[in-house]
């Protein structure tokens, strides 16, 4: 469970497990009180692992989930404010998700992101006698020796073994490290972990990289909160070699604290060294007022789709890489499918 990184997290731990167990996992983002079921049922006898995802929108959803699961190893990736609207604030996101640590089975153990705000709540939510196994970039009981993050991938090493994952960013390389403690608990080889890294594809819509006619297109647009959005920002830093085209939409569920959570990830996308901003929707438009007033100074904002795609066919120029982030309902897959028609 977390705020982000649920489903990579998910894919990837699947992924490599597959390589020597019986796994079945969830599919998409079935992670709710209707999802989870529906992948429990999905398991028969040669089932060994269920990797399945968990996630809530309301206060006591995860209570119900967690009676559900009972899981023997249990995993945070990062609290963040997705769903804050409903949830109210970062810690009460904390202490809502924390509620599946607490169903730890016995012999099970429980892998907590150590830079992840919040993350005491879940260590002290284990029940005694279960492991608890924190882990970081920087801080923790297991963390990288060294890494390199650049817009391909990740390379780090761990415990002298070089591993190379093909999902850019911090975040990417925090899933990667969860992962990574997990099947060597379950007593895989750091080789064939690496092998499995290496051909990961990833889920669709989630820093999906793809060409498309004379242009690379990034699909971050699963889902949108600000804590995603500032992952997409860190994992394309800006090169010489080609442009960054950041379109971004409205991200929904964030309450009343919306529009000034719009600004604030306005003023870090142009903290982090970014400048063309393409934003769509009522509430991006005060993204776009924060990165303006952040100093980024190619800056233009739209109401709808059709507007905005209108300004890029006369905008965009071969070779640029376009990255689309958004709440789900903000269909930017549209985009992607009209960029081929460009």
């Amino acid at each position: 469970t977390g705020s982000v990184g649920k489903t990579t997290t998910k894919e990837l731990l699947a992924h490599v497990l597959e390589a020597r167990f019986s796994v079945k996992k969830s599919p998409k983002s079935f992670n709710n009180l209707v999802g989870v079921p529906l992948t429990l049922f999905s398991t028969d006898p040669q089932t060994e692992f269920l990797v399945a995802e968990a996630g809530i929108s309301k206060i006591g959803e995860m209570e119900k989930l967690a009676e559900i699961l009972r899981p023997d190893i249990a995993i945070l990736t990062r609290v963040g404010r997705a769903h804050v609207g409903y949830l109210r604030s970062t810690e009460t996101i904390a202490r809502e998700k924390s509620r599946l640590f607490e169903k730890l089975g016995r012999g099970g153990f429980a892998v907590v992101n150590a830079e992840s705000p919040h993350y005491e709540i879940f260590v002290e939510s284990v029940p005694e006698g279960r492991d608890v196994i924190l882990y970081g970039l920087e801080s923790g009981d297991f963390k990288p020796e060294r890494y390199v993050l650049s817009g391909e991938g990740t390379e780090f090493v761990v415990e002298g073994h070089r591993y190379w994952l093909p999902r850019p960013g911090p975040g990417n390389l925090e899933n990667a490290l969860a992962v990574l403690l997990v099947a060597l608990r379950l007593g895989m080889d750091p080789e064939e972990i690496a092998e499995r890294f290496s051909s990961f594809q990833g889920p669709p819509m989630r820093m999906q990289r793809r060409k498309v006619g004379p242009f690379e297109v990034v699909n971050d647009a699963y889902n949108a909160n600000p804590d995603s959005m500032a992952e997409l920002f860190r994992a394309f830093p800006e090169t010489n070699s080609e442009r960054n085209i950041f379109v971004l939409g409205d991200m929904l569920e964030l309450g009343e604290e919306a529009e000034r959570l719009h600004r604030e990830t306005g003023r870090v996308f142009a903290e982090t060294g970014h400048r063309i901003l393409i934003a769509i929707g009522p509430l991006a438009r005060e993204l776009a007022r924060g990165a303006r007033e952040a100093g980024a100074d190619r800056v233009f904002s739209f109401l709808d789709l059709e507007e905005a795609l209108e300004f890029l066919r006369e905008f965009l120029r071969p070779g640029d890489r376009i990255l689309l982030k958004a709440s789900r309902l903000m269909e930017f897959e549209k985009i992607e499918r009209a960029l081929e028609e460009f």
